[in-house]
């Protein structure tokens, strides 16, 4: 029920002994009064010990034209995170010592004031103790509500791979769930979905949907998807493939799943990593009917320039 309400994208900002850090996520209020926020972070993350060190930390909403801002401060980092990814610095107000974001939407110091544990990391909760208000509308999560599961191969490959924090790529989620949690609401077929998509999707995790090996939420999701008739989408990357491999995706296959690996369309003529990946998601998207995004250019023939 919660999970579609419209939460802004922030980026949590901590300082310490002369360090700083970041990372991306999003925020909500507990309460007016006293006024309380509540911020995800990883309990590993260096964000989340120099908030418990210096017992604050900054929330700077981001504004509409800010997006790229939040993907810079999804990726870790061995230093100082602002000056790694050019993140534009406000400083912090007389008083207190977690820096900001130049140029967002607002900003919120704040006080910790006390931490619980959740599925993919910590939950801080953390009372304003001054503000700032920029311009413009903040930048808020899609309109298409999202669920995910993060299986600790996917955290794993996330924080090796695109040296992002898994917890703050979970907090872009609207509703997340632990892997084991069979009694999740995505565990039946009753709750509505347009669509699922596992990506990437282990050979492990093909044959579980290939043999309607329930033993997880991310399998029992895709079971629930198929015995209903909903996109099911397999982002399949291995190669090369044995007979066993192409055996598995023709059962998938029959069984309803759209077995989609990320294979580039060098007829886009990409110029950057970011623009191949792109149009592996449009893809996506697309066979989930979602066609009104801009990932990549849809084709209209050879260009005769």
């Amino acid at each position: 029920m919660l999970a579609s309400l419209p939460l802004p994208v922030a980026i949590v900002a901590a300082a310490a002994g002369g360090e700083r850090s970041c990372s991306t996520g999003t925020v909500s209020y507990v309460s007016y009064e006293p006024p309380l926020l509540a911020v995800p972070l990883s309990a590993r993350g260096r964000t989340a010990q120099l908030a418990r060190e210096s017992g604050e930390l900054s929330v700077s909403l981001l504004g509409d034209g800010q997006a790229e801002l939040a993907v810079r401060a999804a990726r870790s980092s061995s230093g100082d995170k602002f000056a790694e990814q050019d993140i534009p610095v406000l400083d912090p107000p007389e008083g207190a010592v977690a820096p900001a974001v130049a140029g967002s939407a607002s900003v919120y110091w704040c006080r910790v004031v006390g931490e619980h544990p959740h599925a993919h990391g910590l939950l801080i909760v953390a009372e304003v103790k001054g503000h700032a208000h920029g311009q413009g509308r903040p930048l808020l999560r899609s309109d298409t509500e999202t669920h995910l599961v993060m299986s600790s191969g996917a955290e794993t490959t996330i924080r090796y791979e695109t040296g992002r924090d898994p917890a703050g790529v979970a907090a872009l989620a609207d509703a997340t769930y632990a892997e084991r949690d069979l009694a999740a609401s995505l565990a039946s077929g009753t709750f509505i979905t347009a669509g699922m998509v596992v990506v990437p999707c282990s050979m492990r995790t093909l044959s579980g949907v290939a043999n309607s090996a329930a033993d997880n939420l991310i399998t029992r999701a895709a079971d629930v998807h198929l015995k209903e008739r909903r996109p099911l989408v397999l982002v399949v990357r291995e190669t090369p493939l044995h007979a066993g491999h192409l055996r598995l995706m023709s059962e998938a296959t029959a069984a309803g799943a759209i077995i989609l690996p990320p294979v580039p369309g060098f007829y886009q003529r990409p110029q950057t990593v970011a623009e191949i990946v792109d149009h592996t998601i449009g893809k996506v998207l697309d066979v989930l009917g979602i066609h009104d995004h801009e990932l990549f250019r849809r084709w209209s023939g050879p260009d005769t320039d």
